[in-house]
């Protein structure tokens, strides 16, 4: 059920993790802030958030977590809570809630590495009548992290059945209305699905689904970083996409983003890769392939392997 203002909710990026999957790219900036298109993946979250009218945002950082403040201050609208130790998703929400950064009673919380076009105002307007209300997408029966019943009730989580009544399974995206009961509970340390929901689940607790019927990527792995940059020129139309300070001479592109001042050799083919800006493409025919500053190519394909 959805009321017809944003009432009493605040928003969070969740943009604290390591991003081991993404490496080497995640050794130069953090995961959050690798360039999907043409602007970094948490100002496409942002953006969102703010159409839908969140206008000062709350972000935590850890990893390179410098750069992170740097993208806040220069963006002007957002207060970023650094974790000099880990504190998972729970924590993270805990930390920025006793700072004062998190004022209201309910808290709209997304993952820094979610790409989707999200229904942020139908979320935030949902009537949380429990802990929560989780963005899911529809997965085969049994498959997806979460179980629904015929009302909508999360009765599984994880593998974790918590009741009988199973009617549809569903991906959760790492998206969610946090309600007013739960972020007066949560630990300074933990994972909110594992350390916080699967309790309160278990004591009886409610946590609704919200279905999204979307495309979505959760972009953690070099291949699905890729994916999303073809996504996002498809979303538009765009064969390809190349910023302003780039200059090409007898170059052919197919489905490739190429960031500012990039160099791309004369006489290089490029299918299905993101340039970096003021990253370097060496001459020759080039597929799947991630070019950032200071690196060597970096072959999706292989580093999949």
């Amino acid at each position: 059920m959805e009321s017809s203002a944003l009432v009493s909710t605040d928003a969070m990026i969740l943009a604290a993790g390591l991003g081991t999957r993404m490496r080497p790219l995640t050794e130069l900036l953090p995961k959050p802030l690798a360039p999907i298109g043409d602007k970094a993946a948490l100002a496409h979250i942002a953006d969102d958030l703010r159409a839908a009218g969140f206008a000062h945002l709350a972000v935590n950082a850890h990893h390179l977590a410098a750069h992170v403040e740097a993208f806040a201050s220069a963006d002007g609208r957002m207060s970023v809570s650094v974790e000099r130790e880990l504190l998972g998703t729970a924590g993270g929400v805990r930390r920025a809630v006793d700072a004062g950064w998190v004022r209201e009673k309910r808290l709209l919380v997304v993952n820094g590495d979610l790409f989707a076009s999200l229904p942020i105002k139908a979320l935030a307007r949902h009537q949380c009548g429990g802990d929560a209300v989780l963005l899911a997408a529809p997965a085969p029966t049994g498959l997806g992290n979460v179980g629904v019943d015929e009302t909508g009730r999360v009765v599984r989580l994880r593998n974790e059945t918590i009741a009988l009544g199973e009617a549809a399974s569903f991906a959760y995206l790492g998206c969610a209305l946090l309600g007013e009961s739960l972020l007066g509970v949560l630990p300074a340390e933990g994972c909110l699905v594992g350390d916080v929901l699967l309790p309160r689940l278990r004591s009886g607790s409610l946590v609704e689904v919200m279905p999204f019927l979307g495309a979505w990527l959760d972009v953690g792995t070099l291949r699905s970083y890729l994916e999303a940059n073809v996504a996002w020129l498809n979303a538009r139309g765009l064969s390809s996409h190349v910023a302003d300070g780039v200059t090409l001479e007898h170059v052919q592109l197919t489905s490739t983003v190429i960031g500012v001042s990039a160099r791309i050799a004369a006489h290089a083919t490029l299918d299905r890769c993101v340039v970096w800006p003021h990253a370097s493409v060496p001459a020759g025919t080039h597929r799947d392939r991630v070019f950032v500053p200071g690196v060597a190519p970096i072959d999706v394909a292989e580093a999949a392997r």
